[in-house]
């Protein structure tokens, strides 16, 4: 995560380079993260899907560089499939004794269909359900590992890049205010520190009272100004 914008406005904003900073700067991205996940929270994001290759008997695979890890919605993936492929063996298997039986007068073919349409719940049975997960903050870990070579879909919410998210006020106040949360609860563990020739008391106290009141100011102004809900009907 780079955003230096937002970095460098929160960094003045909290004294420096006159007044030392306690927050490192993995703290400070950290709240960035949450701002851009609360703003985001009421506004609709574009869905895409991405789609990579992968070969078989591999099951962890490293996400795009542009896809969020925390806003991947749902991985397709085709396993090994239990029952010896509905669409190889099984099916030439029902379609022989279709054609062996007067065109269809057998209930073979009806045996058929209502195999399909319990696939899902053979799958469950036999305990090869896809799965998956992230691994490392990075990675996408499939379960069961799949025998064949085959493709990954990812389907994702695509937030804005970087520029965007760097002019958008309410994000860059909303990290501000996180940020004099973390860097109040640092500096109330002193009393005051030496700058030049003087001393001067440090306001910890304060600037958590501070960003607590931004906090609640920022939440509503965002709730308010979000997307509307949809009907729902029932």
């Amino acid at each position: 995560m780079a955003y230096e914008g937002i970095k460098n406005f929160v960094m003045r904003r909290l004294g420096y380079p006159r007044v030392k900073v306690y927050l490192t700067e993995e703290q400070i991205e950290d709240n960035i993260w949450e701002a851009i996940s609360w703003y985001f929270e009421y506004r609709a994001l574009k869905t895409k899907w991405h789609y990579i290759p992968a070969i078989s008997g591999s099951n962890e695979h490293k996400i795009p560089p542009n896809i969020v890890p925390q806003y991947i919605r749902e991985v397709a993936f085709k396993p090994s499939d239990p029952l010896l492929s509905l669409t190889g063996v099984m099916q030439d298997t029902y379609i022989l004794y279709y054609l062996q039986n007067a065109g269809g007068a057998s209930n073979f073919i009806v045996d058929y269909w209502m195999t399909l349409s319990s696939y899902e719940e053979y799958v469950r049975v036999l305990g090869n359900q896809p799965h998956w997960e992230i691994i490392n903050g990075d990675t996408i870990k499939l379960d069961p590992t799949p025998s064949t070579d085959y493709k990954i879909g990812i389907k994702y919410d695509e937030i804005p890049d970087e520029n965007v998210i760097e002019n958008i006020r309410w994000i860059r106040l909303y990290t501000l205010a996180l940020s004099k949360i973390v860097e109040g609860e640092i500096r109330s563990k002193f009393s005051s520190f030496q700058a030049g020739s003087g001393e001067i008391s440090l306001n910890g106290d304060t600037l958590k009272s501070e960003g607590k009141e931004e906090l609640t100011t920022l939440n509503q102004e965002n709730y308010e100004k979000g997307d509307p809900l949809g009907m729902v009907m029932g």
